[in-house]
């Protein structure tokens, strides 16, 4: 007979005897059982990796962000750049520009720093 997800099955479980005390103990100062205090924290487990991929997703896309951003600073001081360069008549602002363009090229490939 195929088991439902709502049941509830017997299993049996090793543990080292301090873990075992620290959920007795932790179950106590609930009012709960063992097997509940057991359960709740497993089901906590699965919480938190949702949130953990959570998280990943978000650091993700601030990289994504910050990336698109340098990317779009970069396309404006490439057209600047050009425009400067087929006048040709301030050197100094060419380089100026040329740098400019240069840094902004590295800071597309830095990624923002994990919120701990």
């Amino acid at each position: 007979m195929k088991r439902k997800p709502s049941d509830l099955v017997h299993i049996n479980l090793r543990l080292r005897e301090d873990l075992r005390r620290q959920l007795e103990a932790a179950a106590k100062q609930r009012n709960a059982t063992l097997s509940n205090e057991i359960r709740w924290r497993l089901e906590d487990s699965f919480k938190q990796d949702t949130l953990r991929v959570l998280e990943d997703v978000g650091y993700d896309m601030q990289v994504c962000w910050a990336r698109f951003s340098a990317r779009h600073l970069r396309l404006d001081l490439e057209k600047e750049l050009v425009e400067e360069l087929a006048r040709a008549d301030d050197l100094a602002k060419v380089k100026t520009l040329a740098q400019l363009w240069l840094q902004h090229g590295s800071k597309e490939q830095l990624q923002p720093k994990r919120r701990a």
